[in-house]
């Protein structure tokens, strides 16, 4: 039998914790539930041994899980959308502030918001629309003034 390395414990601890963590978030909300509760439900959907309560059940797998794994994949996408940007510039300080890409979401964003809600374009009164496209083009002048300084 050989020993784990040092950087195969690191990982399989980190791997231990990565699989625990969800467990352990289900646990927290406004409806106090059990970390044990939660345990008894996850055991209930796989293998149907213990018996949980329905509410708690549909508490754990239909709102807090979903949430929770969406969460991760999120992260993981940050992540993976970080090294990407890193590797590509060949800069490991890069981030999305230094290239304008925080920027450009947030104006997309609002865009979106401003152009497609319910509130949109075409029930905005005309002054709010005409205010926020004047901001706009003050801002990109002034950020175009401080470019050439």
């Amino acid at each position: 039998m050989t020993l784990l390395t040092r950087q195969q414990l690191m990982l399989l601890a980190l791997a231990m914790l990565t699989l625990m963590t969800p467990i352990a978030a289900t646990s927290f909300g406004a409806a106090n539930i059990s970390f044990m509760d939660v345990i008894h439900v996850f055991i209930n959907k796989v293998a149907n041994i213990t018996q949980a309560s329905g509410m708690t059940e549909r508490i754990v797998m239909e709102l807090r899980l979903p949430r929770i794994l969406l969460a991760f994949v999120a992260g993981a996408g940050l992540s993976l959308a970080g090294s990407v940007l890193q590797t590509v510039t060949r800069n490991p300080l890069a981030d999305p502030y230094l290239f304008g890409i925080s920027s450009g979401a947030s104006f997309g964003a609002v865009v979106m918001l401003t152009l497609f809600t319910g509130s949109g374009f075409l029930i905005m009164p005309r002054w709010r629309l005409t205010r926020g496209f004047l901001a706009v083009r003050v801002h990109c002048l002034d950020c175009c003034g401080l470019a050439y300084l």
